[in-house]
């Protein structure tokens, strides 16, 4: 499945297919990703239907100013009912999958269904918020003092993407491809708006959520297997996927099964 070829204007979807039949796929990018990110992924969905992503704050391809964490999801909301492609099935990964928590607990009429894709929930204490946000402005420094490139190289070497040094060199290199087409001055406003410090915590939230929600994590992702187990507990209408073999990002790492899971969660 090929993605369109015209070129979406800043901040609007990027569209794969436009089909009638099941609730569209609105996929959410993660952090220093892009709406291509999901190519291979689509690539394998067999179910037929409307496809189609945004450009997250503070990456390139969109204009949605970052003010607060609370008017991205406004403005997500916002332009996910003037697309008229609602009620989705919506899919997020890291970052993507935050915002998709944010979006399914905050606007719960624009959405059918809820993947979420190695995605934290929230912060539950101060201290913990206090110490991610100093994480985040140690990046935010590399990012302003350092540059994009460096910052690209350290984000790759971190252990959550250890797995990913099996994967074929030209994986690799397209993905640090679409990182550097990002600005390192946007970046670094979306991990001041859009860190997980400044997230609200939406456990509680999300447990009293009606729709169904799949939370989906790479066996080998040991931090984010045990956050969804804890979760999927606490779930009304809730269900875990565990991807063989992958580690934190499956949209990299092992797409056909990703791709499986969400043909299967519709």
């Amino acid at each position: 499945m090929s993605p369109s070829t015209a070129k979406p204007a800043p901040g609007a979807h990027y569209v794969w297919q436009r089909l009638p039949g099941s609730p569209p796929l609105i996929l959410l990018h993660g952090f220093c990703g892009h709406p291509r990110s999901w190519d291979r992924t689509v690539a394998h969905v067999k179910r037929p239907r409307t496809i189609a992503a945004p450009y997250l704050p503070g990456h390139a391809g969109s204009n949605v100013p970052l003010v607060s964490f609370d008017q991205v999801i406004d403005q997500l909301a916002a332009d996910l009912r003037s697309s008229s492609l609602w009620p989705a099935h919506v899919v997020g990964y890291s970052l993507g999958g935050r915002l998709a928590c944010a979006l399914v607990t905050t606007h719960p009429e624009l959405v059918y269904a809820a993947t979420l894709i190695s995605t934290h929930f929230g912060l539950q204490s101060d201290a913990e918020r206090a110490a991610r946000r100093a994480q985040d402005e140690r990046w935010i420094g590399m990012l302003r003092r350092d540059g994009l490139e460096k910052f690209v190289d350290a984000w790759q070497g971190q252990p959550l993407f250890a797995s990913q040094a099996e994967l074929a060199p030209e994986l690799l290199d397209g993905q640090r491809s679409v990182r550097l087409s990002h600005s390192a001055q946007g970046l670094a406003r979306a991990l001041k708006v859009l860190g997980l410090a400044e997230m609200p915590d939406y456990a509680q939230a999300l447990s009293r959520v009606g729709v169904p929600v799949t939370l989906v994590v790479g066996e080998r992702d040991q931090k984010f297997l045990a956050l969804a187990r804890t979760m999927v507990e606490r779930l009304a209408r809730g269900q875990l996927r565990v991807i063989f073999a992958s580690g934190h990002n499956p949209l990299l790492e092992a797409p056909e099964a990703l791709a499986a899971v969400l043909d299967e969660g519709m």
